[in-house]
């Protein structure tokens, strides 16, 4: 999301440049979320009967932590050959571009050893894993009031990091992701980076922390909200990771995190979740995709 969502308007009080209707679209979207949420919450308050706001008893599985370990050391393995095979062999000059790929291929054979673990650990297999028992398309309605709530708050909890870290410390550098890096730079098919943040990702992402870690975890301490917790955390920490860190968006992240990992757990189907991941970088890639062309 765009580090601000206030207008930028002309002297003559109207909207001049396509980078100002970004801006715009940003505060619309940030008060869609609010009252989606203010909405949610008179539900909750109003409604009588507070059985159809609990959670769904967990997914039932065989998953070990061996099981949990397999796609984790899938997801290492491949990216530490490809980084190093990209060292090794590509020219310092494209190495920034075959890192994308690199990304991608570690995300996708990553995502499929989780549904080989599913496949064998859920009641169901894979299927029931990432659909869970009710109809898609309410999992899909859900996703994208979800990541109607997640704009706001992520929004909000971002802005407030970057004023206290430069109050702090002001000194900080603060940088971009690395794919939108890369985007900004234009040494990689525009597809390339679709196709990774928007599928690939979200996909593989939420099989892994919310599908197989939370639902282990769940397991582990009999409880849901601390797994839901310590999950959201890593996963926030996990994005803050590369060669330039990115501190800053660690608790937005988390906080996003912890929307996906309620969203997982109420409804147990991963298709909730991967909407919701998707639709959040989509709009992130979409936005700097039009900056950049202007």
């Amino acid at each position: 999301m765009s580090p601000s969502a206030s207008l930028a308007l002309s002297t003559d009080g109207t909207i001049s440049t396509p980078g100002q209707y970004l801006d715009v679209a940003d505060t619309v979207l940030v008060c869609l979320g609010i009252v989606v949420i203010v909405l949610a919450i008179a539900r909750f308050v109003l409604q009588e009967d507070r059985r159809r706001t609990r959670f769904l008893p967990p997914t039932r599985s065989r998953l070990t932590f061996e099981s949990v370990l397999l796609p984790m050391f899938a997801w290492v393995m491949i990216g530490a050959l490809g980084s190093y095979a990209v060292d090794k062999f590509v020219a310092r000059a494209h190495q920034g571009v075959a890192m994308i790929y690199v990304g991608n291929g570690a995300h996708l054979l990553g995502g499929l050893a989780c549904l080989f673990v599913a496949n064998v650990g859920f009641r169901g297999g894979w299927r029931r894993f990432v659909l869970g028992r009710r109809r898609p398309g309410i999992d899909v309605r859900n996703g994208v009031l979800a990541v109607l709530v997640a704009f706001p708050i992520c929004w909000g909890i971002l802005v407030a990091t970057g004023w206290i870290i430069q109050q702090v410390a002001p000194g900080y550098p603060i940088f971009e992701h690395d794919v939108v890096e890369t985007l900004r730079a234009g040494d990689v098919p525009i597809w390339t980076l679709w196709i990774g943040t928007t599928l690939i990702a979200p996909f593989a992402e939420e099989v892994f922390f919310r599908g197989i870690c939370q639902t282990f975890l769940m397991q582990v301490f009999r409880s849901r909200w601390p797994a839901i917790l310590l999950i959201a955390l890593v996963f926030g920490a996990v994005h803050a990771g590369g060669e330039r860190p990115q501190l800053h968006v660690v608790p937005a992240l988390t906080a996003f995190g912890l929307i996906l990992g309620i969203l997982y757990a109420r409804t147990r189907s991963l298709a909730g979740p991967i909407v919701v991941h998707a639709l959040f970088n989509a709009k992130t890639l979409l936005w700097e995709t039009l900056r950049a062309a202007t």
